[in-house]
């Protein structure tokens, strides 16, 4: 009989080891990523399947969980494309799978959400591929459990550390800038330098108006919107055909004031509130201090409010606002910039900068407010920070690797000539 071949973990090829550490180490790179360059975003997304569950957990929780995951999925990512930590990295990849792909099948099979969003904003899956690709990647992680110590990483054991820290720092500055201002990079319908009117199509036939009455949301088609006073407008859902066009209604009306307020000529402020019940009345002076400043200089500005009437009305008598404030999805405003208190400007209906308030340094608003500076220059290049955070780490980590490279051949010359000289004393004696 012939002999049994039995393959063994040093048998396993290094080329294929090395497929399935770059394989799954991309995709837990590009979901880390993607998702802490946009938290705000994955914040929305946890929310939503927490109000599935019917679950009310505070902000800060949220948060935390949020750029926790994200970091963790990016570092580890990082760690197994690079080799390091062959035995540790492998298992706690795996330790996550075991709740992720249990959870995404019950997303496909209940279907309780549009998608996992798993890469954010830059990458949608459908609930069935989500599932599929976990199972994959939870197949890879389970073979690298076995084969992953037996192929050498690009950085020496003594060093791991230093690449561990290196990665994190990087993270976390990407997602801290990113929560506090604005996303780094924008995969968002509204991006800097594209007009605000262009953003998607209106289609009524797919909107659906959102009223309130007796403490009860109500829904209505466009043709059955309610003529009874008792209801309040609230909001609307947009159309699941693609992203529709940013729209405005007068609170007093609620009739459709979009082409009238938004302006396709000269300047103009924005003040977006997309969560008015989380506004911090600190940060109306930096408001009216500009409103105050800019109306002169012929700077028009308008606050854009997902609320209703009522809650409009409170927020002009204690921020004492004299600009004016219209209703708008909060949907479509977290669309177009995130953050709960945040300012868009546009020159001549193009988006040229959108920032939090709260990251908006109060010395640059004394000199907009004194005339220093022009409006524009509150900017914040987030694209221009993440090509540098980024171009830090890669300079970082290739230094690690060239300088671990030039000792060890140094390292092995010394060696070598150590054991020349010793060969021929050996041979004199």
């Amino acid at each position: 009989m012939p002999k049994k071949i039995e393959i063994k973990p040093h048998h396993f090829p290094t080329p294929l080891v090395w497929l399935m550490r770059l394989t799954v180490g991309a995709v837990f790179i590009l979901s880390g990523l993607s998702k802490i360059l946009d938290p705000w975003g994955f914040i929305y997304k946890i929310e939503e399947y927490l109000s599935v569950w019917g679950w009310d957990v505070p902000r800060t929780i949220v948060l935390t969980g949020a750029l926790c995951l994200s970091a963790f999925e990016f570092v580890t990512g990082c760690l197994l494309a690079t080799g390091c930590y062959r035995r540790v990295v492998p298992r706690l990849m795996l330790a996550l799978m075991s709740f992720m792909l249990p959870l995404t099948l019950y997303i496909w099979i209940k279907d309780p959400v549009d998608d996992c969003g798993c890469f954010g904003e830059l990458l949608v899956l459908s609930n069935f591929w989500t599932f599929a690709k976990n199972l994959v990647i939870t197949a890879m992680l389970v073979a690298l459990l076995i084969y992953n110590k037996k192929a050498a990483g690009l950085y020496h054991s003594a060093l791991q550390w230093i690449v561990g820290i290196t990665l994190a720092l990087y993270i976390g500055a990407v997602g801290l800038l990113s929560y506090l201002v604005q996303p780094l990079v924008d995969f968002r319908p509204y991006p800097e330098g594209h007009p605000i009117a262009e953003a998607g199509d209106e289609d009524y036939d797919d909107i659906v108006f959102v009223y309130e009455k007796d403490g009860r949301e109500y829904e209505f088609g466009m043709d059955a919107l309610p003529e009874d006073d008792t209801y309040t407008f609230i909001g609307r859902k947009g159309d699941s055909h693609g992203e529709a066009r940013l729209a405005v209604y007068d609170p007093d009306t609620e009739e459709d004031v979009t082409e009238d307020v938004l302006k396709e000529e000269g300047p103009q402020l924005l003040l977006v509130m997309s969560e008015p019940a989380r506004a911090d009345l600190s940060d109306t002076y930096v408001i009216n201090e500009l409103y105050e400043s800019l109306k002169d200089r012929g700077c028009d500005m308008i606050a854009l409010i997902a609320a209703g009437p009522e809650r409009i009305g409170e927020w002009q008598n204690l921020s004492m606002a004299e600009y004016p404030c219209y209703m708008a999805d909060d949907t479509q405003l977290k669309e177009l910039v995130r953050g709960i208190m945040s300012m868009v400007y546009l020159e001549d209906g193009i988006i040229m900068w959108k920032r939090t308030i709260s990251s908006i340094d109060l010395k640059a608003v004394e000199k907009v407010t004194s005339g220093e500076s022009d409006v524009i220059e509150l900017r914040f290049d987030g694209g221009r920070a993440f090509k540098s955070l980024t171009l830090t780490l890669i300079s970082i980590l290739s230094a690690i690797w060239l300088m671990q490279s030039i000792y060890g051949v140094w390292a092995k010359r010394k060696a070598l000539a150590t054991m020349r000289g010793t060969n021929g004393k050996k041979r004199q004696d």
